[in-house]
């Protein structure tokens, strides 16, 4: 009895991990709640990732500090407006003597204001290239939040297929070890009418014990597999209680050189690059109008009311051009300097990312396809496992083989789909780093 309990037991984890289940909240507290996934699927663990990992969200911000930093650019090339006051107040009553004669005269608040409107003309290019350099910051910080974007989601397949792959190893354990309790049970009864010898049927036994020991280690390692992926997506472990797909899905490989091309078309790396490289040469015609005089119109009214003079204030109104022309020896020419040098920097970065990207790609080309073959090779030896097991069991009953034969093709068989589950695992993983390499992961 206690044995059908263990299979009634395992049966019920297996089917709840299998088919997924409504999700729910379980409430901590009076305000908080926590959902739990009772079978996630893949798009539902990246969707999270993407949404709570600290280092996405960290690159996120950067893009922020980099918008307000392109607005204050843009602020420096807008019309200006200028506004200044002078205020004072004096005693209301003066006494004024003329000779003989004193005379009150009346006073009122002194006050002087200037209100002056100025619009940059040409200042060298220098504000219209800090506004383009500011553009470009702003894109190499998209670029740099896309490529942590392709790490996390990466990331986040690697732990998601290692708990597919667990999931898969507890259920081709699961039913080795039906086959085994069946084994057992008709060894049993065999004995019991003297059709089989006891060591057949000890040895049943303890094939079912090996079995059962299987099922438990898996078990326990498809938990694990969920917690790190818990942890790996930004969840609580209790969170996760079971995943949902398998690992195989077709896939067909182009040529190599057209994954390089792609891969410099939409790699974040090699987009930033290309971002650092504008920006130094914006950076450039920055510093070849470091002496270049600063023009701009100005429009200024004044208002004045000056004191201790009893005649009616006056309005003045002024306009012009306003012209600087700050030179300063040797500055120029050692911003040009500079300014080169960091063009020569990022071009030489930009072809050793492409290179380096190309040789990635060919590695993880070749994984992926090697990978491919090793799975479609080890299900043909699955395939031929099976139907010899077929065929070993039907010999069995029939006395044509002992239990140590039946067993050594038992042992080959689990061996063949435990080699097919780490081939599909290490395709899956291989294909998702492929795609990594190339930017295509979303």
């Amino acid at each position: 009895m206690m044995r059908y309990f263990v299979l009634f037991l395992i049966f019920v984890f297996c089917f709840s991990s299998a088919y997924p289940e409504p999700s729910h909240t379980t409430n901590h507290g009076s305000h908080s709640s926590v959902k739990v996934y009772s079978s996630i699927t893949l798009k539902q663990c990246e969707k999270i990732a993407l949404s709570q990992q600290p280092q996405l969200l960290i690159a996120r911000a950067k893009v922020l500090e980099q918008k307000g930093a392109l607005e204050l650019a843009k602020s420096q090339v807008y019309p200006s407006l200028l506004g200044t006051g002078e205020f004072a107040h004096n005693t209301p009553t003066l006494i004024a003597g003329f000779g003989p004669f004193v005379i009150p005269i009346d006073s009122s608040d002194s006050f002087n204001t200037l209100l002056e409107l100025q619009y940059p003309l040409y200042n060298g290019g220098r504000l219209e290239n800090q506004v383009n350099f500011a553009q470009k910051g702003l894109s190499k910080s998209k670029f740099q939040e896309k490529e942590v974007k392709l790490t996390v989601l990466l990331n986040t397949r690697i732990f998601y297929y290692k708990a597919v792959l667990a999931k898969e190893i507890f259920r081709a354990d699961r039913w080795d070890y039906n086959a085994q309790a069946f084994n057992e049970d008709s060894s049993k009864e065999l004995f019991k009418t003297g059709q089989v010898p006891k060591l057949i049927y000890r040895n049943s036994v303890i094939l079912l014990r090996r079995a059962k020991i299987k099922v438990s280690e898996a078990i326990l390692d498809y938990k694990n597999s969920l917690d790190n992926l818990a942890f790996a997506i930004g969840l609580d472990p209790e969170q996760i209680k079971g995943v949902k797909g398998n690992l195989l899905r077709p896939f067909i490989f182009p040529s190599y050189h057209r994954f390089v091309q792609k891969a410099y078309e939409q790699r974040a790396l090699i987009k930033e690059d290309k971002a650092k490289l504008q920006q130094a040469r914006i950076q450039l015609q920055i510093a070849e109008a470091v002496n270049s005089p600063n023009i701009s119109l100005f429009a200024a009214e004044t208002y004045s009311t000056r004191p201790f003079v009893p005649f009616f204030p006056y309005v003045q109104n002024q306009a012009g051009i306003n012209i600087s022309w700050p030179f300063h020896w040797g500055e120029k020419g050692g911003e040009v300097e500079k300014a080169a040098a960091g063009i020569k920097d990022a071009e030489e970065q930009l072809r050793l990312d492409k290179e380096q990207i190309a040789d990635q790609i060919k590695v993880a080309y070749n994984n992926a396809e090697q990978a491919f073959k090793s799975a479609q090779s080890s299900m043909k030896n699955v395939q031929a496992g099976r139907k010899s097991f077929d065929n070993a069991q039907a010999a069995f009953a029939n006395q044509l083989i002992d239990s140590a034969q039946l067993d050594e093709t038992t042992s080959l068989l689990d061996q063949a789909q435990s080699d097919y589950l780490d081939s599909l695992y290490n395709y899956e993983v291989s294909l998702s780093q492929l795609k990594y390499e190339e930017g295509e992961l979303k």
